[in-house]
């Protein structure tokens, strides 16, 4: 008797963390990430430039590119970050205080091929993981802002997390945005319970 109630005490705290997040369909999920994505997102000012990162759940990537034959399971793991960099004039970040066009050539290929390494998932007592995609939006020099799409895989949001970002054009990092467990269970999911 002793083992059944230690085995359903155990069963129920580990489905407690698992179940940190509210369970919603797809119109709930669309109403709470318009109200609320802005939360997610989290910037610091390092002298004239502001990093701002911005994430963007599973249930976000799966509703963006949902087909015919997809399922928000197909998505699982999936986390995304949007990354941006800008500074506090008119001038396009990727010129802003340039020498001349090989050190902007030499940007444009940092953030476009080396980027990668330097972005990474830090969680206390687990190992970090590294970014599994990151693509930069080509704004050819019309707006200020640069901006960059990070995708990782086998992220669960049940323990909390640092986005790291160790940039090196404008030597800004490295630079650390925490996201709690509470601001992670405020995320609901798409994904129903298991009974």
């Amino acid at each position: 008797m002793k083992r059944i109630i230690y085995i359903l005490l155990i069963g129920g705290l580990f489905s407690a963390c698992q179940s940190g997040r509210d369970y919603v369909e797809e119109t709930a999920y669309k109403s709470w990430y318009i109200a609320n994505h802005a939360t997610l997102t989290k910037s610091k000012s390092i002298e004239d430039i502001t990093v701002s990162a911005a994430l963007i759940p599973a249930e976000s990537i799966y509703m963006r590119n949902k087909g015919p034959e997809t399922t928000v399971t197909d998505y699982k793991g999936m986390l995304a970050f949007k990354l941006q960099l800008s500074n506090h004039s008119a001038i396009p970040i990727l010129k802003y205080k340039l020498k001349d066009e090989k050190a902007y050539q030499a940007r444009v290929y940092y953030y476009t091929n080396t980027i990668k390494q330097h972005i990474e998932i830090r969680r206390e007592g687990k190992e970090t993981i590294a970014a599994t995609d990151v693509v930069m939006d080509r704004n050819y020099g019309i707006s200020p802002e640069l901006t960059l799409n990070v995708l990782f895989k086998d992220i669960e949001l049940n323990t909390p997390l640092t986005f790291h970002f160790n940039e090196e054009v404008f030597n800004l990092g490295p630079l650390n945005f925490h996201y709690t467990q509470e601001e992670l269970n405020a995320i609901p999911t798409l994904e129903e319970p298991k009974v």
